[in-house]
């Protein structure tokens, strides 16, 4: 059984935000960092966990790594998820993060 939160983080409204320096599209919401951030904290507890995370949903997490070059929140929660995946020694999942962001 994988764990779908594509369908939770994909509904969300957007519009342009302007930043002194740039524009964002589609924000990054309070609400995808919190899952993520659930995300996290799940695989940091179980080993198990990692590998119920689709290949779908994992290159979404790739995506949005490069899709918001600015939030440093996410980018920080990426790290500590890359991190506990290294941790436990998942390699399969590791080499599909990174084939996927070879695509």
């Amino acid at each position: 059984m994988f764990i779908n939160f594509k369908s939770i983080i994909s509904y969300t409204i957007y519009y342009l935000v302007k930043y002194s320096s740039y524009d964002v599209t589609h924000p990054f919401t309070s609400l995808r960092a919190l899952i993520v951030e659930m995300m996290v904290l799940l695989i940091e507890s179980d080993e198990t966990v990692a590998a119920l995370l689709s290949a779908e949903m994992w290159r979404l997490l790739v995506s949005w790594a490069i899709k918001y070059p600015h939030n440093n929140i996410y980018h920080a929660l990426f790290y500590r998820l890359i991190f506990a995946v290294l941790r436990w020694t998942q390699y399969t999942i590791l080499l599909l993060t990174v084939n996927l962001n070879m695509l």
